[in-house]
């Protein structure tokens, strides 16, 4: 395997899910325009389509058809010629599960709904062809054959490796029926008996299939790198079967996301940690949504996006669309230029690794919600690293099969993770009683509870509306809040029965009346809280050499920064302190350090895309002696600090973007 991608910090995909039933479609296709596109932007590897969703090839084909606009033409074949004259590296594009070609000549290889139609029958737009199906695997193996016999690739990129329904087709009840026994379940009974089995074979079956996919590209194109795209092991829900298990099967993590600030800041930081090789590579489309064809982001957020991937070390990737005949609009490419330009001078920096005090867990094996809950724990993972970040405190995601150095964190949070028989519990347990710090909150797994509190589950308090009461002795902990004015939460909490030797910081209480009695109430307008009990809601453990805290709630949540606040207090109880980096700016300054040797990397770069707006920035950070200098190398000036107690301080504004090497 070729490391081609090390160093490779400027990655583009035109995507090109183009139909061929009218004669304009991509008939303009410029294989040098293509090129010239890429050298404006100051791309250093093309991603280039050789099938899409639409399943057409791109590339002569005797098992499928090839496209009408590359018939005997050799324009793919000049592109990925002229990428290569240019130094550009090119990855080849394959998607994986869309595939409308397959299913419209071959009806028994798609996905079948519950209604025994698919997709596409029940009015859908995609084509999904089923990973379980034996003649479909034989199909892929001579489509890869035949990719391989084309050209030649740096690496190859399977795309929407998940299921996008749950599919009911006779090769999955086959397959249920060998390995399970009995009636493939319909997947709406989420508390059945067998749900859990089927959760897990989802997970199985689209793990083994890819698997498949790796074992047969390394046969007929041992050089090239794999990679799966991993957009889905974040961006959906239990019913993808998406886990690390498929990233693990790839040179290195990438995946298209869309979303907001936090979620982009947490799947960067997951991103890295799963990656097997660095760097991992970050998908942004250059529309606001993949649907908005003409419509280009504004220039300050694209530039806001790149920095912040380049500020976690990763690797840029732009998606563009190419219009139906085929051309695509220069203005976007002179635009990256311009973008990738600033970042080019700052990727010799990106070195070292990241520094992170606390971690977060992401549990992608257990997506879903406990019985009564309308969240779990991607939302409450994404929201704890929000409330790290927007206090510039070095914050890490943990990822199943990827947790061999806990011991380097200062604390582990594991957020609504549900009670599923994750073996990595096992390692979070060993880390608290190694002395380590660790917070869990809500209905968590039954081993962290048992073992860690030595408590006992006994049901669930309120109706709807409840609240958390602290302990006088505790109240400076809680930002305010009081026995008389408790923490509000919307939903009921876990009851739990306690060993004499845990410390109990806070209480349940309830409101006057049941929320849902609308002709018995204390105030018309609210549910107060009145009722006070002796319900444990947050708790605190020593065990072994470390210690627990536990939240019947899930205070990383709640968007109020009060409950931020209090999250952080409680762990500064448990002795959580001192961290790396501290540093005084606005939220709306997101701060990401490395540590390379005796050489410290901060970056500090605005998370929203207004470079009018003017940041004032303090920051102090922990070394092991005193450096000769600080250098900011945006613009390559020298900062005065002062360095006591082993931190080095020193104070800069940022307008956008800045990135500080201490050496």
């Amino acid at each position: 395997m070729k490391d081609w991608y090390k160093n490779n910090y400027r990655r583009h995909l035109l995507d090109m899910h183009i139909e061929d039933w009218n004669d304009k479609f991509l008939s303009e296709f410029d294989p040098e325009d293509y090129c010239d596109n890429l050298k404006r932007a100051k791309i250093q590897c093309a991603m280039i389509y050789l099938q899409s969703h639409v399943g057409l090839c791109n590339f002569p084909t005797k098992v499928c058809r090839e496209h009408k606009a590359f018939c005997g033409n050799g324009k793919m074949k000049a592109l990925i010629d002229g990428c290569k004259k240019n130094n550009i590296n090119v990855v080849a594009y394959y998607s994986l599960i869309h595939n409308n070609w397959a299913e419209i000549n071959h009806p028994d290889w798609k996905m079948i709904e519950k209604n025994g139609k698919s997709a596409r029958e029940n009015g859908g737009r995609y084509g999904f062809v089923c990973p379980n199906n034996g003649k479909y695997r034989e199909f892929l193996e001579e489509q890869i054959k035949e990719m391989a016999a084309f050209s030649e690739y740096d690496g190859v990129f399977y795309d929407m490796p998940f299921w996008p329904t749950l599919c009911r087709c006779d090769a999955c009840k086959a397959r249920w029926k060998k390995e399970v026994g009995g009636d493939l379940p319909d997947g709406e009974d989420t508390r059945g008996a067998q749900w859990g089995t089927y959760v897990k074979k989802l997970q199985d079956w689209m793990a083994e299939f890819c698997s498949f996919v790796a074992e047969v590209t390394k046969k007929y194109m041992p050089d090239v790198t794999i990679e799966f795209n991993n957009a889905g092991i974040v961006a959906f829900d239990w019913t993808a079967g998406s886990t690390e298990r498929i990233s693990d099967l790839a040179d290195y993590t990438g995946g298209d996301l869309y979303g907001d600030p936090a979620s982009h800041s947490f799947a960067r930081k997951y991103f890295y940690a799963i990656t097997k090789n660095q760097p991992f590579e970050y998908m942004n489309s250059r529309c606001l949504k993949l649907y908005e064809h003409t419509v280009t982001k504004s220039k300050e957020r694209l530039e806001c996006e790149i920095a912040l991937t380049r500020a976690h070390h990763g690797a840029n990737f732009i998606i563009d669309a190419i219009d139906p005949v085929g051309t695509t609009d220069k203005r976007v490419y002179d635009l990256l230029g311009e973008l990738f330009a600033k970042e080019e001078k700052l990727e010799q920096y990106n070195r070292g690794k990241m520094v992170a005090d606390a971690a977060v867990f992401f549990d992608s094996g257990a997506q879903f919600t406990a019985e009564g809950y309308s969240f779990g724990n991607k939302e409450t993972a994404v929201a704890a690293v929000r409330k790290f970040t927007e206090r510039h405190i070095p914050v890490g995601v943990v990822a199943n099969g990827h947790t061999e150095n806990l011991s380097a964190y200062k604390c582990i949070l594991l957020t609504g993770v549900q009670d599923f028989d994750n073996p990595e519990i096992e390692k979070f347990i060993k880390y608290a009683q190694d002395g380590g710090t660790l917070y869990f909150d809500g209905r968590s797994d039954k081993r962290l509870i048992s073992r860690l509190l030595g408590a006992k589950e006994d049901g669930t308090v309120g109706d709807g509306r409840t609240y958390i009461a602290p302990k006088k002795r505790y109240e400076d902990v809680f930002c305010g809040f009081s026995e008389k004015y408790p923490l509000p939460f919307g939903y009921n909490l876990p009851k739990l029965i306690l060993p004499e030797d845990a410390e109990v910081l806070a209480t349940v209480c309830l409101p006057y009346t049941l929320p849902k009695d609308n002709f018995h109430f204390a105030s018309i307008h609210s549910n107060p809280p009145g009722i006070n009990t002796d319900v444990p809601a947050i708790v605190y453990r020593k065990t072994g050499k470390g210690a627990v805290i536990w939240s019947a709630a899930a205070l990383e949540l709640d968007e109020r920064e009060v409950f931020g606040d209090i999250l952080i207090g409680l762990l500064s109880f448990a002795g959580v302190k001192d961290f790396s980096v501290f540093a005084d700016c606005s939220t709306n300054v997101e701060t990401v350090t490395f540590k390379d040797g005796d050489t410290v990397y901060v970056n500090a770069v605005s998370i929203i895309p207004d470079k009018k707006c003017k940041y004032p920035l303090k920051l102090s950070v922990k070394t092991a002696r005193k450096p000769e200098r600080v250098i900011e190398l945006c613009e390559g000036k020298e900062i005065s600090f002062c360095y006591e107690n082993g931190r080095v301080n020193f104070s800069d504004e940022i307008a956008f973007e800045a990135a500080y090497k201490i050496q």
